[in-house]
């Protein structure tokens, strides 16, 4: 039975759901390789397997959700600044009009 401690990302790499599970098998996993014959051999407790899949489909849902954040946030800022662009303009006419009417009044 492997006694590691789980690793934890240390890098500045974001990882996706299935890095993350293939890397966890690999270092809680009593991983083998035997290059003569290109065989990988991976020995992990059932346990340990469930455990890393639920953390895997929980990782997996929050990369979802965070997806559609960030295009929720990108849309929003779409709007925002066509709003600002048709205020500016409109700004814009509106002092062409005060103009305008002013030198008309002379």
């Amino acid at each position: 039975m492997n006694t590691k401690k789980t690793k934890t990302m240390t890098n500045n790499k974001q990882q996706t759901a299935v890095e993350w599970f293939i890397e966890e098998l690999e270092y809680k996993g009593d991983l083998r390789e035997t290059p003569s014959i290109r065989n990988i051999q991976l020995n992990i407790d059932t346990s340990n397997y469930m455990e890393l899949k639920v953390q895997a489909r929980e990782m997996y849902q929050d990369e979802i959700e965070a997806a559609i954040i960030k295009q929720c946030a990108e849309e929003s800022t779409s709007a925002a600044s066509s709003y600002a662009e048709g205020y500016t303009a409109g700004y814009q006419r509106a002092l062409e009009l005060v103009e305008w009417k002013i030198k008309t009044i002379k």
